[in-house]
């Protein structure tokens, strides 16, 4: 029985929906079959995002599968699509932040075949993490890191 990404990939090739169209079970199903992503990640998008992700994730497999065929692919399905997706953002809970939450990127880098993880508290700062899974649990630990350090005090006025 072929892998649940390949039928879906099947279904979504053969359809020709808008987002207008589109049941929000079946673009649910879709996603989650073809991009796979963690819930912390797949709960903050929104339907024309996920929609998108499907589209780039459909034409990065269907370029992939006439080249080599489905079953000599060099990744498995959801990670080609992630691959070609290339970015995911989430939000994580930071009590210490002063919005309350603090901005993760994880960016697939080609050249290093693999995915560098950014946070928005820390410009410059860059994590190499093997998968997007990995994103998360680094995410997670950085944030606790983070949360650790002493935090600067505001300087006070002599009166």
């Amino acid at each position: 029985m072929p892998d649940v990404w390949l039928e879906t990939f099947r279904e979504v090739r053969a359809s020709s929906a808008s987002l207008d169209e589109l049941h929000p079970l079946k673009l649910d199903r879709w996603h989650r079959a073809l991009v796979q992503l963690p819930d912390t990640l797949y709960m903050q998008l929104g339907c024309r995002t996920l929609l998108e992700q499907i589209q780039a994730a459909s034409g990065a497999l269907a370029t992939m599968i006439e080249l080599l065929g489905a079953d000599k692919l060099p990744a498995a399905g959801p990670e080609i699509a992630r691959r070609h997706i290339r970015a995911f953002s989430w939000h994580a809970q930071a009590a210490f932040a002063s919005s309350g939450t603090l901005l993760f990127t994880a960016r697939w880098d080609k050249d290093a075949s693999s995915w560098k993880l950014e946070c928005d508290a820390v410009p410059g700062t860059t994590k190499t993490v093997p998968d997007v899974e990995t994103a998360l649990k680094k995410a997670t630990s950085w944030l606790e890191e983070l949360a650790l350090e002493p935090k600067p005090t505001p300087a006070r006025e002599s009166s």
